[in-house]
Formats: C-alpha cells, structure tokens, sequence
C-alpha cells in the first residue's frame, strides 16, 4: 500500500503482528512533505514521529 504524502492513517492489529514499512519521497509529493514540514516545526511534533533525516538527505 502507497500512502501519499499529506494523507492521514493509522493501523489496527488487534494480535501481535510484525510490520515492515518505509518512506519515500519523490518530485511528486516533495513540495507537500515540506508543508507537512513546516506544520511539525510550528506544532512542535516530536521527532521520532518525524521523517527521518529529510533535511540532511534533500540536500545531498
């Protein structure tokens, strides 16, 4: 499943489960991800619920 950048979601197990999952950016949704980006500083959201590195590794 691709959930795209701006999109709200969650996940139910009602058992114990092992999730694989990851991020992406690509020159679709990288101007959305950097609203969402601006939304998280303003709102101070923790970074561990952040994308991880996004700064460092758009700018390599």
């Amino acid at each position: 499943m691709l959930i795209p950048s701006g999109w709200l979601h969650c996940v139910y197990t009602p058992k114990n489960t092992l999730v694989v999952g990851g991020n992406f950016l690509t020159d679709w949704n990288v101007a959305t991800q950097w609203k969402l980006v601006e939304i998280e500083e303003a709102t101070k959201v923790p970074k561990k619920f952040r994308f991880p590195h996004l700064k460092r590794l758009s700018w390599c």
